[in-house]
């Protein structure tokens, strides 16, 4: 067992549940969107829970559809961040036609018996966080983009042919040209990501288990990070 890798994910953990909860600004969750890149797209929570043989799974909200065909899609969020203080949008969806009288009799139904399922790490980062022009572009797709294009770990205008940089423009036309409950769409979207982890019912007996794995007194060091983050004037 890795310890200073328990110790690195106990503490991405706990300053996520403890910051990405509240309305945080764009910049706050650009500069600390690499802690979902090494939990998710880089594999450091599996890696961990497999360690610990303890169960993590994160909800997802059942994905409610006006259409089945993607590519009646102009644009589609299955969800935003939600705060305490302000009502949540859930499924935003444009589409290019006009619906049928059964097809919004449908739409109807899915949201009266809405459910959130719980799965496991792979399948969340392979769920849907955008329909684009109908497009999929999926969690870890957006967490690399954040990451990789927008100034979260790099800055890189670069988009070529690849399928992943065809996704990555569909990003770029929504990126600062849109907002969704006056919020830009990739951020809310991104944050969302954070709080379906740590709001999992699972998250605080996994937190639990990785305390129990720490060689010393980290709570001492994290608190050094937070009383940082709170001094930011990021935003």
């Amino acid at each position: 067992m890795d310890l200073n890798l328990n110790k690195k994910v106990l503490e991405d953990l706990m300053y996520l549940k403890e910051n990405w909860n509240k309305e945080i600004g764009e910049v706050t969750i650009r500069h600390t969107s690499h802690i979902l890149r090494s939990l998710l797209v880089e594999n450091d929570l599996i890696k961990v829970k497999n360690a610990l043989n303890v169960q993590l799974r994160i909800q997802l909200s059942e994905q409610m559809n006006l259409t089945n065909n993607k590519q009646d899609y102009k644009f589609y969020m299955p969800s935003e961040a939600t705060f305490a203080n302000k009502p949540q949008i859930k499924n935003f969806q444009i589409i290019n036609r006009i619906l049928s009288k059964n097809e919004i009799e449908q739409f109807h139904k899915q949201i009266q018996n809405e459910r959130i399922n719980l799965v496991q790490i792979s399948k969340f980062c392979k769920a849907i966080a955008f329909l684009i022009d109908g497009i999929q572009i999926t969690k870890d797709e957006l967490i690399k983009y954040v990451c990789n294009k927008i100034g979260g770990v790099h800055y890189d205008t670069k988009r070529n042919d690849k399928i992943l940089d065809k996704k990555y423009k569909l990003l770029d036309s929504i990126n600062n040209s849109m907002e969704v409950h006056s919020s830009n769409p990739v951020y809310s979207a991104t944050q969302s990501i954070g709080q379906n982890i740590v709001n999992s019912p699972d998250f605080d007996n996994f937190i639990s288990k990785l305390q129990e794995n720490q060689p010393y007194d980290w709570r001492k060091n994290y608190k050094t990070l937070e009383s940082l983050s709170k001094n930011s004037n990021y935003d």
